[in-house]
């Protein structure tokens, strides 16, 4: 990973187009080319032609935002890491990743859905009753 002044520099004034985004983070004195290539599952050549023309498959951005610390949408503004379909963000990504919740078939989904919602109505019970005790 990049250390944090590196990232606070890319992440207020990114380079414009992909190519140049690859060269700031990948290479000399940065994350190495063969770690880049090896956990992308691609060549070192391929690597470095993303450095020289920015064509990279959607499907490595989210292991370069892994691999720099840099966030996917730094990478592919409007991309979301968990599902390029989706705009909303996954919330729950810190504690369970997203790619576990794609393998949930739809009945224990539900399931998983019921419990959210029966913390929510607790949570907000809760903050009824504060609300409640502070008036008075």
């Amino acid at each position: 990973m990049l250390d944090r002044d590196t990232i606070q520099r890319l992440l207020m004034a990114p380079p414009v187009d992909l190519a140049a985004k690859v060269a700031a983070t990948v290479g000399r004195g940065k994350i190495p080319t063969q770690q880049v290539a090896t956990e992308c599952g691609v060549t070192e050549q391929a690597v470095n032609n993303w450095r020289k023309n920015g064509r990279i498959d959607k499907r490595h951005i989210k292991k370069l935002a892994q691999l720099t610390g840099l966030p996917a949408e730094w990478w592919l503004p409007g991309f979301s890491s968990h599902d390029q379909a989706s705009n909303t963000p996954w919330p729950f990504e810190r504690w369970i990743p997203y790619s576990r919740i794609q393998q949930v078939d739809r009945e224990d989904l539900a399931y998983i859905a019921h419990s959210i919602q029966v913390a929510l109505n607790d949570i907000e019970g809760r903050d009824i009753k504060r609300n409640a005790s502070s008036k008075t």
